[in-house]
């Protein structure tokens, strides 16, 4: 029998909130206009836009305009937006102290999205550092 690990929602969101600061940190002023958001799990609608059927595959989504592409006229837009998906990510967790590590690795990820590198790009990425979600 599988052993369901979760965490207290305050708890997740302020080791989320942690780990984001300190990358915001680690990539200095790259990372503007951009938030932080936990929802248990993702939207039919998400789901769809991606073309995922495995609602548990997602683990975390970046959703707004890369920093790739703003240019001069980027300004007075609504935040972009990270989010991660706590039901997910507890499922993938073996224990409790492997969360932490695996909102770090989804939020690198999704931080890449972010800075305009696409999915194969970061799988690849990914491969080669031997990151796996």
């Amino acid at each position: 029998m599988d052993r369901e690990i979760t965490i207290d929602d305050e708890e997740f969101m302020s080791v989320a909130i942690s780990i984001f600061d300190g990358l915001k940190s680690f990539f200095g002023g790259k990372l503007q206009n951009i938030v932080l958001v936990v929802e248990d799990q993702p939207s039919e609608e998400q789901l769809q836009s991606l073309n995922i059927k495995n609602n548990q595959q997602l683990l975390g989504l970046y959703q707004g305009c890369p920093y790739s592409n703003r240019g001069v006229r980027y300004n007075l837009v609504a935040p972009d937006k990270i989010v991660l998906f706590k039901n997910n990510i507890e499922q993938r967790a073996k224990s409790k102290e492997e969360i932490p590590d695996i909102i770090e690795k989804v939020l690198i990820h999704e931080i890449g999205h972010y800075l305009g590198l696409g999915e194969q790009k970061l799988r690849l990425l990914e491969k080669k550092n031997k990151v796996r979600f």
